[in-house]
C-alpha cells in the first residue's frame, strides 16, 4: 500500500542592507525521471517583486531562472510538494551478457553518448592507490559496487568551507572524513576510473538537497524522516541508469527523490547566482509529514488496536455455535 507525504523545504538568506540580486537558478524541482509519483508542486520565492522563467538543461533537470528588478534584504526559497510513496523494486531490471562482470567495455555509440559522464580529473596520490585497489577485473556488479563506497571514504561531520573535496582530500588519512557530497564525489570518480583502464563506467552527481525520505514503520511513530542525501547513478547496458545512495550504501528506491543529476557538481547546485557584498544570515528547514496512509498488514498493531480487537473477538467466541 502507498505512503502519500508532504515535504516542505526552506532556503532563507537575510542581509543586513538593501542588496543586488542577480539572476538565480533554482533547481529544487524533482526530476522528470524521478520514479515516485509527485502529485502536487509548489515553488515560492521572496521577493515577490520577480519574473521567472521555466527552463530544462541538457540532462532535462529542471530549472527555475528568477530575475530580481529592485534591492533586496532576504532571498527566502520555500518548496513544497506531495508524493506517492509506491514501492519501487531497485533490482528490478537485466544486464546484457556482454556487461555482466569487471571488466567491460561500452558500444562505440552508447560510449560517445556518455563522453560527459566518462570524464575524470587529475588523480592525486591517494586516490590514485584506491583507483588501483578497485581496478581488479571479473567482479559482479553488486560486488563492486558496494565495496569502494564502504572503503573508500567515510562521510562525517566535517565539511569542506570552499565546496566539495577533490577526492585525494576525502581520502587523505590526515582527515579521513568528509561530507556526504564528498564521499558521492569520489565514488564517481572511482567507478570512471578504476574499473579498469580499458573500461569505466558512467556515474553522474546529485545535487546535495532533500532526495531521500525514509520512514521509521513503528507502532507508536508515524514520523518520517527527510534526509538531505547526494546520491549517484550509473549506467549498466541492458539496465540503464541505476541509482545508488552513497551515504546509506543502497540502491535507490521509492524514497529517494531526485530534482537534478549532471556529470559533475557544480551543475547541480540547487540554488545559483550572483548577489551584492553584504553579510548574510543563513537558514534552513525541511520536514516530511504522512497526510495519508492506507492500512497495512506488515504493520504492527498499536496497543489499543490490540485492545479493540480482543474485546471484539471476546464478544463474538459466546455467540459463536461450536
Amino acid at each position: 500500500m502507498s505512503i502519500f507525504v508532504a515535504l516542505h523545504h526552506v532556503t532563507h538568506y537575510t542581509y543586513d542592507r538593501p542588496i543586488d540580486l542577480g539572476p538565480q537558478t533554482i533547481r529544487l524541482r524533482p526530476a522528470p525521471h524521478a520514479r515516485t509519483p509527485i502529485l502536487s508542486y509548489s515553488l515560492k520565492v521572496t521577493p515577490s517583486n520577480h519574473f521567472v522563467n521555466w527552463q530544462q538543461d541538457p540532462q532535462g533537470n529542471w530549472l527555475a531562472r528568477f530575475v530580481f528588478p529592485e534591492k533586496a534584504k532576504e532571498l527566502k526559497i520555500e518548496v513544497d510538494f506531495t508524493a506517492q510513496m509506491t514501492v519501487i523494486n531497485p533490482f528490478d531490471f537485466f544486464i546484457e551478457p556482454y556487461a555482466d562482470s569487471f571488466p567491460f567495455a561500452y558500444t562505440a555509440d552508447l560510449k560517445t553518448e556518455l563522453a560527459p559522464y566518462l570524464a575524470t580529473i587529475e588523480p592525486g596520490p591517494l586516490f590514485a592507490k584506491i583507483s588501483r585497489r578497485h581496478s581488479t577485473g571479473g567482479a559482479e556488479h553488486g560486488q563492486f559496487s558496494g565495496r569502494p563506497q564502504c572503503e573508500a571514504a567515510r562521510p562525517g561531520s566535517l565539511h569542506h568551507p570552499h565546496g566539495t573535496r577533490h577526492p585525494d582530500a576525502g581520502t587523505d588519512a590526515g582527515v579521513g572524513a568528509g561530507s556526504c557530497r564528498d564521499s558521492a564525489w569520489l565514488l564517481i570518480q572511482i567507478l570512471r576510473t578504476s574499473v579498469s583502464r580499458r573500461a569505466s563506467i558512467s556515474a553522474i552527481s546529485f545535487s546535495c538537497v532533500p532526495t531521500s525520505i525514509r520512514s521509521r514503520d513503528r507502532a507508536r511513530s508515524r514520523t518520517i524522516s527527510p534526509i538531505c542525501t547526494p546520491g549517484l547513478k550509473s549506467i549498466l547496458p541492458g539496465a540503464g541508469w541505476i541509482g545508488f545512495d552513497v551515504t546509506s550504501g543502497m540502491l535507490t528506491g521509492e524514497g529517494h527523490i531526485p530534482v537534478a543529476a549532471t556529470p559533475h557538481y557544480r551543475t547541480a547546485a540547487p540554488i545559483s547566482g550572483a548577489v551584492g557584498f553584504a553579510e548574510v544570515q543563513f537558514g534552513f528547514e525541511m520536514n516530511v509529514k504522512r497526510i495519508r496512509e492506507a492500512p497495512r498488514i506488515t504493520k504492527p498493531f498499536s496497543d489499543d488496536a490490540w485492545a479493540r480487537l480482543d474485546k471484539l473477538g471476546e464478544q463474538v467466541d459466546p455467540r459463536k455455535a461450536w
